[in-house]
């Protein structure tokens, strides 16, 4: 009797041998797809073949430790193909199977052969190979080759938390995921590794947009509307560039979840840097409406608001979020090249505008000193009264030549906000 495993291996290179023999041709059938964070995927279906398929896989690979992509609806009872790095510097590409949301399993009953042309190019995983015995797999689970929506997954997990040639290697969980579908009614024909139009596009135009009003909010328009405050105590005009900001986060997120759904990046919208966009929303919407209800009754009682903390507390807290949030996007969209910088140019923003803060401030103490204030007035007037006998007197009457009695005058201490014009 000849041992499964040594009758897998020549059937899978004699199925090589055929279809290598027979895929030279230049253009064959291809159903692909790419989504806008870069991932590309292309499937052919040989029309000699009922078990094999031909794979063409792409993701960027900055800031990603492994990638997976895999045909089903979700983690259980799909076959997915789980890419890292192999010790080589190639990769390793493991077919595995799940019946439940844990760690997928090598399936040995599917072979995976990479072929010339993969590994790590240009930073981006590249995946071009031949399956064997995956159009089904666990016994009913199978892929519709005639399927105008063929569903199908991917997800990503952390940077350098894989390196091997095992294919049971463990993997940690995934930081991003996302489903998809396909079209393969066009992938029937000609066997060969398709090319799904060249190289996968990237970013999509909505999500450039969301990143680009994201930047302009957090990096210029809210540190502005601070200053303006803080430094020329221009109230009204902060408002205004808070609001303008507030316009453009609200964009920016709506972009976010519409790319998000349409695309398949995270439609659920529970990835981390989706909730914390979302909290630092809620946290700009109550700082906008508590300012302007506080401003408001200011004009009306000419009394300050006593809630108008919650503006300040709200205020800060979005932006503090928000700037953070800006760094997760860039590792949610695998481009994290651009993070040191930003991060630099926000420090240098914030440090300067905090150090004219304080200038402003040690000027307007030295300009008035600190006997000069009107508490250090009052507090001197008051030391008179008592030493003149004051004390002790009925309400309302003065001892013969005093002037009345000077009232406690409102003190705000320099360069605090100022109060509404």
């Amino acid at each position: 009797m000849v041992p499964r495993s040594f009758a897998s291996l020549a059937l899978t290179i004699l199925s090589l041998v055929g279809f290598l023999a027979t895929a030279s041709a230049q253009n064959p059938a291809s159903a692909s797809q790419t989504l806008s964070n870069g991932l590309g995927i292309a499937i052919n279906v040989p029309d000699n073949s009922t078990d094999t398929l031909f794979l063409n896989f792409r993701l960027p690979s900055r800031g990603v430790g492994w990638a997976a992509f895999g045909i089903g609806s979700g983690m259980s009872d799909s076959l997915m193909f789980v890419v890292y790095p192999n010790t080589t510097n190639g990769l390793t590409v493991s077919p595995r199977t799940t019946t439940g949301h844990s760690m997928p399993e090598h399936d040995s009953d599917v072979t995976f052969i990479l072929l010339p042309e993969s590994g790590i190019v240009n930073g981006s995983f590249v995946v071009r190979g031949m399956c064997v015995g995956c159009r089904t797999w666990g016994g009913s689970n199978s892929i519709d080759t005639t399927s105008g929506n063929q569903p199908m997954i991917w997800a990503m997990g952390p940077a350098g938390s894989v390196e091997s040639d095992d294919l049971n290697a463990n993997i940690n969980i995934h930081q991003q995921k996302g489903v998809f579908e396909i079209d393969m009614r066009t992938a029937s024909g000609t066997p060969g590794v398709p090319s799904g139009g060249g190289p996968f596009a990237g970013k999509s135009t909505a999500i450039k947009v969301h990143a680009i009003l994201a930047l302009i909010t957090f990096v210029i328009l809210l540190p502005a509307g601070y200053a303006l405050l803080r430094l020329l105590d221009k109230v009204l005009i902060h408002a205004g560039v808070q609001t303008l900001a507030f316009i453009f986060v609200t964009a920016s997120i709506g972009l976010g979840i519409i790319a998000s759904k349409n695309q398949g990046i995270s439609p659920n919208i529970n990835a981390p840097h989706q909730v914390i966009g979302l909290i630092a929303f809620v946290f700009m919407f109550l700082a906008v409406i508590l300012g302007a209800v506080g401003h408001a009754i200011y004009r009306r009682t000419q009394q300050p608001w006593k809630f108008m903390i919650s503006h300040r507390i709200f205020g800060p807290a979005a932006m503090g979020l928000g700037t953070a949030n800006c760094i997760s996007g860039f590792r949610f969209a695998g481009y994290t090249r651009p993070i040191i910088g930003f991060i630099v140019v926000v420090v240098v923003i914030w440090v300067a505008i905090l150090a004219l803060v304080l200038l402003k401030r040690r000027k307007q103490m030295r300009k008035t000193g600190p006997m000069n204030t009107p508490a250090a007035m009052n507090f001197r007037e008051g030391q008179a009264q008592q030493q003149s006998g004051w004390y002790g007197q009925q309400p309302g009457v003065t001892p013969q030549g005093h002037g009345p009695a000077i009232p406690l005058q409102n003190y705000q201490q320099p360069g605090a906000p100022p109060m509404y014009k």
